[in-house]
């Protein structure tokens, strides 16, 4: 059934009344991500109910692998470089010594160890302290290990996009529920998409309303994504709660005077995923994914993930009946004739 709208009264409203649904179920409350000691911060991030998942924290298009880059969620903050092996490693951003962060160290290449840049400690992919300058090989083999160990945390790639596991419980109790795992999260999408990153004065939620509006796209982006005069009443469907799992809703409107019609959903707690096309004579694919990441009170990430032309194109065969994909290869053939 459509509600035949413009979106920003009524049908925004019941968008927002699904989304608090949906966040409702995270319950996170930012305030205990204030800054303070890591160990506060850690166990405030694991006393929060967010949905217990690997978690994008950036694209490695994006990451300098030489140096330590600082990375947030939920106000806990991570450093992270590529090692030797070819491996991203994900560390707390502090050095158990005094607790200078990381990303203003360096990594060193002739030794594959992460070195802090206040005394020099350094330390190996897995956490643990290899050299302290200050010290001799003899007196460096009496300090306490975990004492002197820095904390990592498993990290993966995929698709070009780095997850963390930062919680408490063990990384395999997702095992059975592939919402959790990268793979599910980023189901559907390219496997080498390019991508584009904004670190947002705004929350996660604001981010998240935000994509799954269409109608602020003629202002807000005029002259880039759309221009004003595109403007019109915006058709879109109740959205379909799926509880936890997100929503999903059609739409349509006008953008750079060509209208778009297509399907959209919000996959919780992280993406939105836009499928649709321009209805031109010939209509052409627009399809977009966002990772919508909660970094720290008042701020979130966009992970901005376009698709490009051969993979929109493998996407329409996938969705094609096999006659419509006969059709295509005869419609090809009768092209090369020409």
């Amino acid at each position: 059934m459509t509600v035949q709208r413009i979106l920003g009264y009524s049908s925004t409203s019941l968008l927002l009344k699904v989304l608090c649904c949906v966040l409702s179920c995270c319950c996170v409350d930012l305030s205990h991500a204030l800054a303070s000691p890591v160990s506060d911060r850690a166990v405030a991030l694991n006393n929060m109910k967010f949905p217990r998942t690997w978690v994008p924290l950036a694209s490695t298009h994006e990451l300098d692998p030489d140096r330590p880059t600082p990375v947030e969620f939920l106000g806990q903050k991570f450093a992270t470089y590529r090692d030797n092996d070819g491996n991203w490693v994900v560390f707390d951003d502090a050095c158990p010594h005094r607790l200078a962060p990381f990303s203003e160290g360096r990594v060193d290449r002739e030794t594959n160890r992460l070195q802090c840049s206040y005394h020099g400690w350094e330390f190996n992919s897995e956490g643990k302290c290899t050299g302290i300058p200050q010290m001799t090989k003899e007196m460096q083999e009496q300090v306490p290990a975990k004492r002197s160990c820095a904390t990592t945390y498993p990290a993966q790639v995929v698709k070009n996009i780095l997850f963390v596991w930062p919680w408490e419980e063990d990384c395999l109790s997702v095992l059975d529920n592939p919402n959790a795992l990268p793979e599910g999260i980023l189901k559907g999408l390219p496997e080498d998409s390019p991508t584009y990153t904004r670190d947002l004065p705004y929350g996660w939620d604001t981010l998240v309303e935000n994509l799954i509006d269409p109608s602020h796209v003629p202002f807000a982006h005029h002259g880039m994504q759309g221009k004003r005069t595109d403007a019109i009443p915006i058709n879109m469907t109740v959205p379909v709660d799926k509880g936890e799992e997100g929503f999903s809703f059609e739409w349509d409107d006008r953008t750079m005077g060509m209208i778009r019609s297509g399907s959209g959903e919000f996959r919780a707690p992280y993406l939105v995923n836009y499928d649709a096309k321009f209805l031109t004579e010939t209509p052409r694919p627009f399809r977009l994914s966002a990772l919508c990441i909660p970094t720290k009170p008042g701020w979130s990430r966009g992970i901005i993930m376009t698709w490009k032309t051969e993979d929109n194109e493998r996407a329409d065969k996938e969705s094609m009946s096999q006659t419509e994909l006969e059709l295509l290869a005869k419609q090809k053939k009768k092209k090369k004739k020409k």
